[in-house]
């Protein structure tokens, strides 16, 4: 803990929220950091030539020296705080200051004496397409060229003290600066190809990135396109054969394009759609897979995750089928709607390297679940719209019962009126006149009476000097009657005087309803007590002529009979049969 709280206040990286830009950060700040070890050791515990350090000669007054030495931390402490605040681009031009300073420095005060440190300028130039690109490339090319140029140029300056044993500074003052053509050539060379070697690998990945962004963009093209056939309301499976066609041609390495759903019993992915006249032969013959069986469709079932096997390879699980025999690879992506798998997009394709890519990988997953959530969707609404028809047939089902009770009530109760009706011995009706105070049993029939009753419906007109209405009386529908009433002819009558003359008729209706059911209670209870009380007699008896004889007298009084014949037996045949 102690140590990671260390590393972090020394190489702080918090601040970057850009993930790319902390790693540049990192890297960065190892190169200060291995930068300035390995100097510190070169310049205090190493020999030179001479058998001194580079500390031992800035002490004795070299003056070239101390200003290289004092550069180079200087500019590590300004790259360091660069990187503190986030300033890459500054800390970035710092290494590059670092490494001349570091190495180049002393090599151009001092002529370039060996081999070695002209090396040290095509590292320069390495470093410089390392932090900076093509831009550090260039720039480093021309300071090596330069410092090379000025090297040879300062080595008149050089006085045999400076140099090793080898050497001879009055041959080596005499070097013309057309001797180091080919060495300026190469570093010229050098830095073309580093250069060239950025380039193309910025343009490689430009066109993968490009490439990335196109299929991204047919991958969205494919999933508004399946949004707006959700959207159209377009059954499952005019959905699924849309999205597989779309997807084979928008893409020109697929081969074949094929869905699979898992059953209810999660044990079989079944085939629900194909591309191609290919596609119409596996799902005439209900091509389906076993879940977790030995193939890419089974196995992406089982386990959820994405899957990419070649064909031909020992160790794949593709299933070569005869009806495909060009495909070389084969991917396939689980639909899954949170947890849970519900189906699996097959692709194929000729092009063995069709989904090296892993963008384009996650870009189809991306896909796949956008259409299993679209599958989702179609699927609650083909159930919803399932239920609601199922809920509409039952609902006009229960209309037609009730239609039909409503409508054998309706006859039940107008047969029951009927008997009830002729059950007794006159008709029932009434007139009484209020300003007369008078009361009368009325057996005529008006003609206002008489068409309220047919049409069951209000009726209203002018008689004499009075406005008569009538209306109809219904039980459940069925018109047992009507009321009249004649009013003033100069006293209007309004629709408000209507709905209280139907209000008043429905409640009548129930009031005269249950009045008659209270008759055939009572009726009803007086025949059980009859009933009882002649079964009470005959049981009594205890003989047959006495049972006979009181069942005749109670008869006759039940029903006032003036005779009651009772006959035990069977009546003779013609060919002289029976019993008595």
């Amino acid at each position: 803990m102690w140590m990671t709280k260390r590393r972090n206040f020394m190489f702080k990286t918090q601040a970057y929220t850009n993930p790319l830009h902390k790693n540049q950060a990192i890297v960065l700040y190892m190169i200060v950091f291995v930068m300035v070890m390995f100097f510190s050791i070169y310049v205090f515990f190493l020999p030179m030539m001479d058998g001194t350090t580079l500390i031992h000669k800035v002490l004795n007054g070299n003056i070239y020296r101390l200003f290289g030495l004092v550069m180079f931390y200087l500019v590590t402490t300004l790259t360091y705080v660069a990187l503190r605040k986030q300033r890459l681009d500054a800390a970035a031009w710092g290494v590059l200051a670092m490494w001349f300073f570091a190495s180049n420095y002393n090599t151009v005060v001092f002529g370039y004496v060996n081999a070695m440190q002209g090396a040290e300028l095509l590292l320069m130039i390495v470093l410089g397409g390392l932090v900076k690109g093509r831009v550090g490339i260039v720039a480093t090319t021309l300071l090596s060229m330069t410092s090379l140029a000025v090297g040879i140029i300062l080595r008149r300056n050089v006085t045999q003290q400076m140099l090793p044993d080898y050497v001879i500074a009055e041959r080596f003052a005499q070097t013309e600066i057309t001797s180091i053509m080919p060495l300026m050539l190469a570093l010229f060379g050098t830095g073309i190809l580093i250069y060239l070697f950025v380039y193309m690998n910025s343009v490689v990945r430009q066109v993968g990135a490009a490439e990335a962004v196109t299929d991204r963009m047919m991958v969205s093209e494919v999933l508004t396109q399946i949004a707006q056939k959700v959207a159209e309301r377009a059954g499952l499976n005019a959905l699924l054969n849309d999205i597989v066609e779309r997807i084979n041609a928008q893409f020109d390495f697929v081969y074949h394009v094929q869905v699979f759903l898992i059953d209810d019993t999660g044990n079989e992915a079944r085939l629900v759609a194909s591309t191609g006249a290919i596609g119409r032969q596996l799902l005439e013959i209900n091509h389906k897979l076993l879940v977790g069986s030995v193939s890419v469709v089974g196995q992406v079932a089982s386990r959820g995750n994405l899957i990419v096997a070649h064909a031909g390879t020992p160790d794949t699980i593709h299933r070569q089928n005869t009806l495909l025999p060009e495909t070389q690879v084969e991917a396939a992506f689980p639909l899954r709607i949170g947890d849970k798998i519900i189906g699996v997009l097959d692709v194929q394709s000729k092009a063995s390297n069709a989904f090296s890519d892993s963008s384009l990988l996650m870009a189809f997953q991306a896909m796949a679940d956008s259409i299993a959530l679209a599958i989702d969707n179609v699927s609650q609404f083909e159930r919803a719209e399932a239920r609601l028809k199922e809920n509409q047939r039952l609902v006009e089902e229960t209309r037609q019962a009730l239609r039909e009770v409503e409508r054998l009530n309706e006859r039940l109760t107008g047969r029951v009126w009927g008997e009830y009706l002729r059950g007794i011995a006159h008709d029932v009706g009434t007139e009484i006149d209020f300003e007369n105070q008078q009361k009368n049993p009325i057996t005529d029939w008006t003609t206002t009476l008489r068409e309220a009753l047919q049409i069951n419906q209000l009726v209203q007109e002018q008689r004499d000097d009075a406005q008569v209405i009538a209306v109809p009386l219904r039980v459940r529908g069925r018109v047992i009657g009507a009321m009249e009433f004649e009013l003033d002819k100069n006293n209007p009558f309004s629709p408000e005087d209507f709905d209280l003359l139907q209000e008043v008729s429905e409640r009548f209706g129930m009031a005269v309803e249950n009045a008659r059911l209270v008759d055939e209670s009572q009726r009803l209870a007086q025949r059980e007590a009859l009933v009882n009380q002649i079964t009470s007699r005959l049981q009594a008896a205890n003989s047959v002529n006495t049972m006979l004889n009181d069942a005749a007298a109670s008869l006759r009084d039940a029903l006032n009979a003036s005779k009651v014949v009772i006959r035990l037996g069977t009546p003779p045949t013609p060919n002289g049969g029976g019993s008595s």
